[in-house]
């Protein structure tokens, strides 16, 4: 009778403790749980073998695709809701290239460029695919004195297909914001 008061307590002591929200749940984590400091290291022209022994295998290696590649994991922070976190890579001739996704006016479209960099001074961008004829691009940063620099963005770009009013609206929207995010980086990190 002990006995059975004993496991009954207990079993009473833990609903209530459960109850309460007192029982340690842990983050549950998924999948390639990429850090900030590996992604910066990636630099467009490395080779598929660099970004493997830097970012390990892929979550996602499509057999249709083999030019991209997707990292994606899910974090559940204590039992709370679910976050999935994706990121892609693509490659030309197994040397990364640089994909963004263009989303304007409910038309969502990507490209791929391949970039060289020419320290401290430039970077160009030539177009490898997407919805454009033609895409030619250079940043160029000019050195204002020891505490300022100028980023210039200069494209060329033709689109090819339907709305490309509404999508060359959209381009020169997210070149504007390019040069914006190269400005607060430089910031950040310069002061």
């Amino acid at each position: 009778m002990q006995k059975l008061l004993r496991t009954l307590g207990m079993a009473i002591f833990a609903s209530s403790v459960a109850a309460c929200g007192l029982v340690y749940v842990p983050d549950v984590q998924q999948g390639n749980l990429l850090d900030k400091k590996t992604v910066e290291q990636l630099q467009p022209g490395m080779t598929k073998r660099q970004v493997l022994v830097l970012m390990g295998s892929p979550s996602v290696n499509s057999p249709f695709y083999q030019n991209r590649w997707d990292y994606v994991s899910t974090v559940a922070h204590r039992g709370g809701p679910m976050k999935v976190r994706t990121f892609s890579l693509a490659f030309n001739n197994d040397v990364l290239v640089a994909r963004l996704d263009l989303k304007f006016a409910g038309i969502r479209q990507s490209f791929t460029t391949r970039n060289t960099p020419e320290r401290p001074h430039r970077l160009t961008m030539h177009f490898v695919e997407g919805p454009f004829t033609s895409l030619e691009g250079l940043f160029e940063f000019t050195a204002l004195g020891e505490h300022g620099c100028k980023v210039e963005l200069l494209l060329d770009f033709e689109y090819a297909g339907i709305g490309s009013s509404v999508l060359k609206m959209g381009f020169q929207a997210l070149a504007t914001r390019m040069v914006d995010d190269f400005s607060a980086e430089a910031g950040r990190t310069y002061g």
